[in-house]
């Protein structure tokens, strides 16, 4: 989110119109350090980036008390999604649902990041615009990595990667790295590398499930990078992973790693879900049936052993990614569209005065 509000407010922050605060303690101790803040500034509009205790708590508390309207810029259903992964108990979802409609009925307007997520609430009678997960063509770009493959043993092998939080779903029984390692288990007569990109509470059963389905010696577990070398590995990729449920939850969804694949141009392989289906060739999709799919991985790796056989030998290149990244989600083009929005919304009678924009 760091990423997202210099990105989206870089110009703005420059002006002097926009202060971004960040979140760097615990709920409580962040909630009070940005109420402090935000006193200090006595901002014309908040925006707040995901709907969370400090931030939103913060925001709600100076929209009733002093009227100051806020703008909640979110990439999830939160309650939906708490449902899927049956999050907490019966009480605590319901205790959600309130706290995110009422955020979400007192807000000014809402950002989110998906054409569906749009849909989803206008139908429900808010005003919602879209402004998907972005990136920066000059970092994230096709980088030549013939020698690092060459380094890594991967000069002659196809590698499909992944990159994303590998947290445990004990509900879905999911995390991200078991597509690919589900995947890679269809794949073991082709010349096929996995990389994973990534770390979190899930991993350790990822790497086990890799290990049960004999695949674990062709995956290479990376962990955790930083953002400034994601391009660099992102870019020894030939097929990068997208997987996404059919579900409301994940229908609303862009995922940040989406844009990065294309801006690198990365031949993706995608479930026909969310903004993948609105954006990706047909070659690209792959049915994903309901909340979890187990017939998704042989599908998916059907698709991945027509290209290699066609393609014959490895690496592997989508240049039309790299344009649909620029036309879509290029930070430069998605900062002027904001601007553009709240300064033709500040005239509404909910941002009536919004002078200056801090986060």
């Amino acid at each position: 989110m760091g990423y997202r509000a210099r990105g989206l407010f870089a110009n703005q922050v420059a002006a002097g119109r926009a202060v971004i605060l960040y979140r760097e303690r615990g709920k409580l101790t962040a909630l009070f350090v940005f109420l402090r803040q935000v006193f200090d500034l006595r901002p014309g509009l908040i925006y707040v980036l995901n709907i969370g205790c400090a931030g939103a708590g913060c925001a709600l508390f100076y929209r009733l008390l002093f009227s100051i309207p806020y703008v909640i810029d979110t990439g999830d259903l939160l309650y939906e999604m708490a449902v899927l992964t049956r999050q907490g108990n019966c009480l605590y979802r319901q205790f959600l649902r309130i706290c995110e409609w009422l955020t979400l009925k007192l807000s000014a307007w809402i950002v989110v990041r998906g054409s569906e997520h749009v849909s989803w609430l206008r139908r429900r009678g808010y005003r919602a615009y879209l402004i998907p997960d972005g990136i920066w063509p000059g970092h994230s770009r096709p980088l030549d990595v013939t020698n690092w493959r060459r380094q890594l043993g991967l000069t002659d092998q196809f590698v499909v990667g992944v990159v994303g939080s590998c947290r445990w779903s004990p509900a879905l029984d999911w995390a991200y790295g078991l597509d690919l390692v589900e995947i890679m288990a269809h794949l073991k007569q082709y010349p096929v590398r996995g990389i994973m990109v990534g770390d979190g509470d899930g991993l350790a059963m990822v790497k086990e499930r890799a290990q049960r389905a004999g695949v674990e010696e062709r995956i290479l577990f990376v962990g955790r990078v930083s953002y400034s070398q994601l391009p660099r590995w992102i870019n020894l990729f030939d097929f990068a992973l997208s997987t996404q449920n059919n579900t409301p939850a994940a229908r609303v969804r862009t995922t940040g790693k989406l844009p990065e694949y294309l801006a690198c141009g990365r031949y993706v392989i995608a479930s026909r879900v969310g903004e993948a289906a609105r954006l990706l060739p047909p070659e690209m999709l792959v049915e994903y049936i309901g909340r979890r799919d187990h017939t998704y991985a042989g599908r998916a790796a059907g698709r991945i052993a027509r290209v290699i056989t066609r393609q014959k030998k490895p690496p592997l290149f989508f240049p039309g990614g790299v344009k649909i990244a620029r036309e879509n989600f290029d930070y430069a083009l998605l900062a002027r569209r904001l601007s553009q929005l709240i300064w033709s919304e500040r005239d509404d009678e909910t941002t009536q005065g919004a002078g200056q924009i801090n986060l």
